[in-house]
């Protein structure tokens, strides 16, 4: 769609890039869409302002019949160019681009845009190790249930994206096929093994980073994490635990999932980040098909009334209220004249379990955590949903 050319700005002496826009399509229906796109692209550099791993712009203007967009140039290699130079990347060159990228990422989703075209060839390593994020063509605005143009490179579109849907996943979706395929030399297109409708992991990828990169390539959006500041929570130290939970839940052991779950939580509850919380609700959601999950679990006590929380002169309304909430869940049985606790050995870790049975985290913490926990994610769901987390 255009031309690139470096250049010296002449009034600050600084280096710089010009894009001139010169679509070799001369339809005027293509022509004008071209346009609108390089317009845009300036727009995006514009409002996203100083950022160091983005390009800055510098200046937009048409003259003698042409458009031009100035940005900064910055000086490195993409990782396209890298990867046939040098071959496949580390597992640690993999997380040390990770780290770098999902702020980046972040930023963008703070200013609510979509990349739309995430790939090696639009990320540049410069000398002193700095990853940086170019090429804002295919960026947009975010607009839920708007369907845009089909655009992106298919290798790493998400599916959603195909479909002219794109949501800030979708970028996630493409880092970590791009991260795929730096790890390994191959096309995705030849990662993704189409009869299992999985992707081939490199065997040699540690757990930690496998079931990260894992959810971030799930087809489906109800798996792959929903923001980027979750997935770089799972790569700090202890924070693979969501992405562990996840892979557990898809291989259907619930019982490891749940320990897993009672781990992240214990004596966190109130001071869990709102990212990892809701991702731990997500995926019990997703991979029961609805079933299990702590947003489960509080629809539930509230359909029998309780409350997010009490007061001191009510606790006695929160007991009531949880053990019927017990019963409901499959933690009580009656016994003969009597209700009893189930013990820990006779807990039902499959999907024929009552709805709402696990995760068990309210059971095995009783009274202490309930509210708590329903009322912390309440907050983080609303803060969640409006981008304040």
């Amino acid at each position: 769609m255009g031309r690139t050319f470096r250049a010296v700005q002449l009034d600050t002496q600084t280096r710089c890039v010009i894009k001139q826009f010169y679509p070799q399509n001369q339809d005027p229906q293509v022509l004008a869409k071209a346009l609108a796109l390089f317009q845009r692209e300036a727009d995006q550099l514009r409002e996203l302002g100083n950022h160091p791993q983005v390009p800055q712009f510098r200046d937009f203007f048409a003259e003698s019949g042409h458009w031009y967009l100035v940005q900064e140039l910055i000086e490195g290699q993409n990782l396209d160019v890298l990867l046939r130079s040098s071959g496949p990347f580390s597992e640690a060159q993999i997380t040390q681009l990770l780290r770098q990228l999902l702020p980046v990422l972040t930023f963008l989703e703070q200013h609510g845009v979509i990349h739309r075209d995430i790939k090696p060839a639009n990320m540049l390593r410069t000398q002193d190790g700095r990853y940086v994020l170019v090429d804002f063509g295919a960026a947009k605005n975010y607009a839920p249930q708007a369907t845009g143009t089909l655009i992106g490179t298919a290798e790493y579109a998400a599916p959603e994206q195909v479909q002219g849907r794109a949501t800030f996943a979708s970028d996630l979706y493409s880092l970590g096929v791009t991260c795929l395929h730096l790890l390994t030399g191959r096309s995705p297109f030849a990662l993704f093994d189409d009869y299992r409708q999985d992707w081939d992991m490199p065997p040699t990828l540690s757990p930690q980073l496998g079931a990260i990169l894992g959810r971030a390539v799930a087809k489906s959006l109800a798996v792959r994490y929903s923001s980027a500041a979750a997935m770089l929570s799972d790569l700090e130290p202890g924070g693979v635990g969501v992405s562990h939970v996840a892979h557990l839940l898809k291989a259907q052991q619930w019982q490891q999932a749940d320990a897993m779950t009672t781990t992240i939580l214990d004596g966190m509850v109130a001071e869990i980040s709102c990212d990892r919380l809701c991702e731990l609700d997500r995926v019990w959601d997703a991979f029961s098909q609805g079933r299990f999950g702590f947003s489960v679990q509080r629809t539930l006590w509230q359909e029998l009334g309780g409350q997010l929380s009490y007061p001191p002169d009510r606790q006695w309304e929160f007991a009531a209220t949880y053990l019927r909430f017990s019963r409901l869940v499959g933690w009580q049985r009656r016994n003969w004249w009597r209700t009893q606790w189930v013990p820990p050995a006779q807990l039902d870790f499959s999907l024929q379990a009552p709805r709402g049975h696990l995760p068990t985290f309210c059971y095995r913490r009783g009274f202490n955590d309930t509210d708590t926990l329903f009322w912390r994610l309440t907050l983080c769901q609303t803060g969640y949903q409006t981008g304040k987390t």
